[in-house]
């Protein structure tokens, strides 16, 4: 009840493979459904497809980081153990291919794999995330509190006076603000993203990628699919800048359109909105 599998979506996935689908399709039913049940959304899309491997680890780990680990198991172990069990407590539990390339690019260090892992949020933290229009200003609220979205860039006052999103190990990157432990733990360049879950729901969050467990698109929905995923920039609940921008979903510059007609319909003021589409597509336009 959601989007179907592609066939050969990814040069690293087998998708005729017993040991694949022991390994990962018995367990990646949500990433095809999302958390949208019946209302579930014919517009929404999935993971790109090597975050899947992401989103069924227990311990969601990077599924860039997996990736090459997963090729090491399919073309080179000899094992008949689906590859979470290979990998954590099979042959493969010591292996470290940070020495190796894949794609032109270096496999990261075992080290690093286990330490990038992805918060994903269960459904009472979720409702922290939660963005609604405010009827009667078209302004951007988050559901719990009714308190102004307003995001900030690298430079901003926000940053200068040494208050940064809440670090607690309950909820790293809800909206309220809290003072700063230390200058170092600030992102360098702190970015706001959303996402459109299938059954209509914005949640907007601060993106946090230095220091894990991350906080990432896929985080929102615990992988789930998705209508609408990108960047924001928000001041005092306005809307700004709309980004079409994020490595877990790469929706086309459409599913941004579509997303600012989501907003619009709602009453948004988009009245100073820029939207910001990947190269494909032109640049940028005025709404």
């Amino acid at each position: 009840d959601g989007p179907a599998a592609p066939r050969s979506p990814c040069p690293f996935f087998d998708f005729r493979s017993p040991a694949w689908r022991r390994s990962v399709v018995r367990r990646a039913a949500k990433v095809g459904r999302g958390l949208a049940g019946k209302k579930y959304s014919d517009k929404a899309g999935l993971l790109v497809v090597k975050h899947w491997l992401e989103a069924v680890d227990s311990k969601h780990r990077h599924g860039g980081n997996l990736a090459p680990y997963y090729c090491y198991w399919r073309d080179q172990s000899g094992t008949r153990a689906p590859f979470f069990q290979w990998l954590d407590e099979g042959g493969g539990k010591s292996l470290d291919l940070g020495s190796t390339t894949m794609d032109g690019k270096l496999v990261v260090p075992r080290e690093e794999l286990e330490r990038e892992v992805i918060r994903y949020l269960t459904p009472e933290q979720r409702k922290h995330y939660e963005v609604v229009v405010r009827p009667d200003d078209g302004l951007l609220i988050y559901v719990e509190g009714g308190k102004l979205v307003h995001t900030e860039s690298s430079t901003s006052a926000e940053k200068r006076s040494g208050y940064v999103v809440a670090s607690s190990e309950e909820d790293e990157s809800s909206p309220e603000r809290a003072p700063a432990p230390a200058p170092e733990t600030l992102e360098i360049d702190p970015r706001w993203i959303f996402v459109l879950s299938a059954d209509g729901k914005l949640y907007v969050g601060l993106k946090r990628s230095r220091h894990p467990p991350r906080f990432q698109h896929s985080s929102f929905l615990s992988g789930g699919a998705a209508i609408a995923a990108g960047r924001l920039e928000v001041k005092d609940g306005k809307v700004l800048v709309v980004q079409a921008h994020s490595g877990h979903y790469r929706f086309s510059g459409e599913r941004t359109d579509d997303f600012v007609a989501w907003l619009r319909r709602r009453g948004a003021d988009l009245s100073a909105v820029r939207v910001e589409y990947h190269k494909k597509k032109a640049s940028t336009k005025a709404v």
